[in-house]
């Protein structure tokens, strides 16, 4: 009999990883998400915007009138200087000094 081999010692498996709990986990990515949003929430402040444009400015009227744009804007800078004017009290002094 041939003299027995001295047997190794078996290595011992290697410790198993811990699994990280579901709640970790990051949720899949949807490609191009951000994009929509983006878009998506640019669209919703340009309509915001048309809507406070439409009920808080003259707009409708003008559309109603049939003006165009530079009527309107001339008519709208008349009505600004005017009020100005009335504030500020320009035009009287202007009389007075002419006096």
């Amino acid at each position: 009999q041939p003299p027995a081999a001295p047997r190794r010692p078996e290595p011992e498996p290697a410790p198993r990883r811990e699994r990280r709990p579901r709640a970790e986990r990051r949720p899949a990515r949807i490609p191009g998400a951000s994009c929509l949003r983006s878009c998506l929430l640019t669209i919703l402040i340009i309509v915001v915007i048309w809507v406070l444009v439409w009920n808080f400015t003259p707009l409708p009227d003008w559309i109603a009138q049939g003006k165009s744009w530079w009527e309107a804007t001339r008519g709208w800078i008349g009505d600004v200087g005017g009020w100005i004017k009335d504030v500020t009290g320009i035009a009287d002094n202007a009389q007075k000094a002419g006096q």
